[in-house]
């Protein structure tokens, strides 16, 4: 007999997890399954499984990310339907795997306790660590262009002071604040250690095509024409005839800053012009150059300048 149960029914991908996720496990199981979002494109979630019966978690859901998937207790055994792989996952040992579709089971035995420790990075929150044109991590994220992508990068033996930090860390109850930044604090610290091996250092120095650079130009020329017009990384793509991962890459190397800090940047520098032609307030500029809200305007602008909007128009009224 195997019961089977489908993961996405318990929301772990959004910011406030299934209410009723205790009810939908409890048929098949005691434990629990603890998703925790830490920030924007960061995830923990805790497994704590004894099945009454064999039980299969069936996961299906197409969306990019890298997993740790590190067994303090127990195992699984795992099936990826679309890319007939099988795999065992056993306990003291640390998974890594990218992939960007998955469409899998996962089989815990009856009667046998299983607990896994899950970080799942985002490519979001991958490019916003890697500031540099061309990071040893940044492979990771060229692998997710290809679609459909799975694969298991990495599987290693953990330390015994490994484990005993995952299970300090499985234990600690998130609602409290000073629990989450002990949590936090230390989910850093494991990504620094996990991340580590995954690096591809390249020494051959990193060079644009000439075709890539041309369409590189044009895309910033096209944002110069289009400066005030919603922008969206789909659209700038089909400018340069790359992919998103190409283009910003081409664009940090060409232009060193990234290509959404170039809009922000030369949007603000525009803004300010408008308050120094003194025709306009703070509220029409911010809406003016896109924001929603003029406090978020106020906060971006003094963080560039180091100034507020409201001391150049001040400035203004002073030599009229």
């Amino acid at each position: 007999m195997c019961n089977t149960l489908d993961l996405p029914s318990f929301n772990l991908f959004h910011q406030t997890p299934s209410p009723h996720s205790a009810s939908l496990l409890e048929p098949y199981a005691t434990g629990s399954i603890r998703p925790l979002v830490l920030e924007e494109g960061l995830m923990l979630c805790h497994f704590d499984l004894l099945p009454k019966e064999r039980l299969c978690l069936h996961n299906e859901f197409e969306q990019p990310l890298l997993m740790f998937a590190a067994f303090t207790q127990g195992g699984i055994h795992y099936q990826h339907h679309d890319f007939h792989l099988q795999q065992t996952f056993d306990t003291n040992r640390l998974y890594s795997v990218l992939l960007n579709k998955e469409n899998g089971q996962s089989y815990y035995e009856k009667e046998r306790l299983s607990c896994s420790f899950n970080l799942m990075l985002s490519p979001s929150f991958l490019s916003n660590m890697l500031e540099e044109e061309r990071h040893p991590l940044s492979h990771l994220l060229e692998k997710l262009e290809q679609k459909p992508f799975f694969e298991i990068l990495s599987e290693i033996p953990m330390s015994q002071k490994m484990l005993t930090h995952i299970k300090m860390l499985s234990h600690l109850n998130a609602k409290d604040p000073l629990n989450l930044f002990l949590l936090k604090s230390n989910v850093y610290e494991l990504l620094y250690e996990w991340l580590s091996p995954l690096c591809k250092h390249d020494k051959t120095p990193y060079t644009i095509p000439e075709i890539e650079c041309f369409y590189t130009h044009k895309v910033a020329g096209y944002i110069h024409e289009n400066l005030l017009e919603p922008l969206s990384l789909e659209e700038l793509c089909r400018i340069a005839k790359t992919n998103a991962t190409k283009l910003q890459r081409n664009f940090k190397h060409l232009f060193h800053q990234s290509l959404f800090n170039y809009i922000s940047t030369h949007r603000l520098e525009h803004a300010k012009n408008l308050l120094e032609q003194g025709e306009m307030d703070i509220n029409d500029v911010a809406k003016t150059i896109g924001y929603a809200h003029q406090s978020n305007f106020t906060s971006a602008f003094a963080k560039y300048f180091g100034y507020t909007p409201k001391s150049v128009l001040k400035q203004k009224t002073f030599y009229m």
